[in-house]
C-alpha cells in the first residue's frame, strides 16, 4: 500500500516458527525492493532469534535467480550445512554440487 507497510502476512507473529532461512535480495528488484520486502523479513527472523543468512546486493531486477550471478555457491554451502549430507563441488563447473547422503540411502544432484 501507500504507506509502505508489508501487508501480504503478519511477520512478527509468524516469523518464529520459520525454518532457518537463507535470503537473497536485490538492490535491482523494481517489482519487491528489499526495503519493502526482504529487509522486513529478515529483521523480523533476527527478532525472535532465527538463524538467517541474508545476502544483498545488486542481482538485477526480480526473476534474476533465473539466470543472473547470485550467492549461488554460498547458497550451496549453507543448505549443505543444514541437511544431513557431504558436498563435493565439482572442478569443472562450481554451480554444481554433489550431495551424498551419510546414511547411503541416495545421491541428489543439485545445478
Amino acid at each position: 500500500d501507500e504507506s509502505g507497510e508489508h501487508q501480504w502476512c503478519q511477520l512478527l507473529l509468524h516469523a518464529r516458527d520459520q525454518p532457518p532461512t537463507f535470503l537473497v535480495a536485490s538492490a535491482g528488484d523494481t517489482l519487491l525492493p528489499p526495503s519493502k520486502h526482504a529487509d522486513l523479513l529478515a529483521d523480523a527472523l533476527m527478532a525472535e532469534a532465527v538463524e538467517v543468512e541474508y545476502y544483498k546486493g545488486d542481482y538485477g531486477d526480480h526473476g534474476f535467480g533465473l539466470g543472473a550471478p547470485w550467492p549461488q555457491k554460498e547458497c550451496m554451502q549453507w543448505l549443505c550445512g543444514k541437511v544431513d549430507v557431504v558436498c563435493h563441488h565439482t572442478e569443472e563447473d562450481q554451480s554444481t554440487v554433489e550431495t551424498e547422503e551419510r546414511k547411503g540411502s541416495g545421491i541428489c544432484w543439485l545445478s
